[in-house]
């Protein structure tokens, strides 16, 4: 018989595992009574009971962070950070590479420059040295100038790269707007939403309720076996 691997089902296991311990240390159930209805846990040791929780909780933990679906859900949220760094670097670079050259200050990006075009070839775009110039807080991107008669035309990069005027711009963002830009990024990126539910949700709720499980667990122990070892809670 085939048995079909539904990754969702991991999630819903690993969130049930969490608020369970959660909901226990919450509103402070006592590990006493019946479990279902069946079994009798009122005799049971509760650092055992605390023990199977983190058990249970770790297995459920490692099969949702290691389910394809996770997988993917957290490689196209990388993705579109990157992509949103991407273009803040990108304008933040630009924005610095036009001040710099009119002469007037900036403080967000440090730009080193070979040379500025001869008179003449005032006109330009701003493109980077590979695919990935903007995808770091620090590289070069190449200015390719144009003679400022034929701005109007806006000719392509191509026609601009047999002119053979160009310029090597090296830039570094300053630590300031960098992390202003992280923040920004990470705050968009945790906005509230789908992706957040489904793929960050799980794991700050897993830490949390581990935390909890792992605290009991020590506690009970030191008070049934008069461990010395433990520090004082």
């Amino acid at each position: 018989m085939e048995v079909e691997d539904v990754p969702d089902k991991a999630r819903r296991n690993l969130m049930f595992v969490a608020t369970g311990v959660i909901a226990v240390w919450a509103l402070g159930i006592p590990l006493d009574g019946k479990l279902i209805g069946v079994i009798d846990i009122k005799s049971v040791q509760p650092w055992r009971a605390w023990a199977c929780a983190l058990l249970v909780l770790a297995y459920c933990y490692a099969r949702y962070h290691y389910a394809p679906s996770t997988g993917h859900g957290l490689s196209e949220w990388r993705t579109v950070r990157t992509k949103m760094r991407a273009r803040l670097i990108e304008d933040l670079v630009k924005t610095a590479i036009i001040k710099t050259l009119e002469g007037a200050p900036q403080n967000r990006v440090s730009i080193k420059y070979e040379h500025e075009p001869t008179d003449g070839y005032r006109y330009m775009r701003i493109v980077p040295g590979d695919e990935s110039a903007f995808d770091r807080w620090k590289g070069e991107v190449r200015i390719h100038w144009a003679p400022l008669e034929i701005q109007t035309v806006k000719p392509s990069i191509e026609v601009m790269k047999k002119m053979g005027n160009f310029g090597q711009f090296g830039f570094a963002v300053n630590i300031c707007p960098r992390a202003q830009s992280e923040i920004a990024i990470w705050r968009h990126s945790l906005r509230l939403g789908w992706t957040t539910l489904e793929f960050l949700l799980p794991y700050p709720l897993a830490v949390f309720a581990a935390g909890i499980a792992f605290y009991h667990l020590a506690i009970d122990l030191k008070d049934t076996y008069k461990i010395q070892w433990l520090p004082a809670w």
